[in-house]
């Protein structure tokens, strides 16, 4: 997922989005988001990207970051918001 939310927002300069995935296993998302999905993400004046995985598994809500054109989350887990 990371490197995808790194081209959409680093190399497409896309700011603000979402996009649904189905029957993807990424491997950098949390085990209990499963591989269908929704996500949205928002880029910061300061490079920082907010990311959120809405699961279509439970319906949770899960939250990360990571600053533009790095390799890792700034979490090393997300945050289960519901």
């Amino acid at each position: 997922m990371l490197n995808d939310l790194n081209y959409i927002v680093g190399s497409q300069g896309i700011r603000t989005g979402s996009f649904g995935f189905a029957n993807t296993p990424y491997i950098d998302v949390p085990s209990g988001a499963g591989t269908y999905g929704y996500v949205e993400f928002f880029k910061h004046a300061d490079n920082y990207v907010t990311v959120k995985i809405y699961s279509e598994l439970d319906f949770s809500i899960f939250l990360n970051r990571f600053v533009l054109g790095s390799g890792t989350w700034v979490l090393s887990t997300w945050d289960r918001l519901h």
